[in-house]
């Protein structure tokens, strides 16, 4: 069943458009929660995404010269310098271990507390920049500009007259090199 306006038609005879129904969401809001929830699910899944690469933890390369072998630190150019089989072979599989160990102990005690505050430090810095020092580099190009403009009409009107009369002075100077002939030429101003 539908509902009819009891105007049917314009003056020109043309039906009058019909308004859109409202949308249901803008009649039910969701509550805030609700909202908070799907940012929140955004976030985890942004942080799945990044989590999928756990073989290259180093896409960039900044950390390639942390990369050390133990043939890179250790080496025995010499036959008559070479330690026992046993002793190298040992060595390089505790140089390894030792090395791969203590770098997985320092980061599950350390890993978590420096990620923290290095968070902490770069919210610091983007807060500082963002509503500091961006504000404060904006205001003072305002400010100079006034003083770039009267920069300007300081060297116009008292440098720009000194250094054409300069400029006009050192014109009219004329040097003639010649083989001992003498030309007797008139200063003229």
């Amino acid at each position: 069943m539908s509902v009819r306006s009891s105007r049917s038609s314009t003056a020109g005879g043309v039906a009058p458009a019909a308004a859109p129904p409202l949308a249901a969401s803008s009649l039910y809001e969701e509550p805030p929660t609700e909202k908070m929830k799907i940012a929140e699910a955004t976030l985890e899944d942004e942080i799945q995404a990044f989590q999928q690469d756990m073989k290259n933890r180093d896409p960039m390369k900044i950390n390639r010269d942390l990369k050390v072998g133990f043939n890179e630190i250790f080496a025995e150019p010499d036959v008559t310098l070479h330690s026992i089989d046993c002793v190298w072979m040992n060595s390089y599989k505790v140089f390894e271990l030792t090395k791969l160990w203590w770098y997985r102990f320092l980061s599950v005690i350390c890993g978590l507390p420096i990620a923290v505050l290095m968070g902490c430090c770069f919210a610091c810095f983007s807060f500082n920049i963002i509503w500091c020092f961006q504000p404060c580099v904006r205001a003072f190009r305002i400010n100079m500009l006034f003083i770039k403009q009267l920069w300007a009409y300081t060297v116009h009107i008292f440098l720009r007259p000194l250094t054409l009369a300069c400029g006009g002075f050192f014109s009219t100077i004329r040097i003639h090199h010649s083989n001992g002939e003498y030309k007797d030429e008139s200063f003229i101003v």
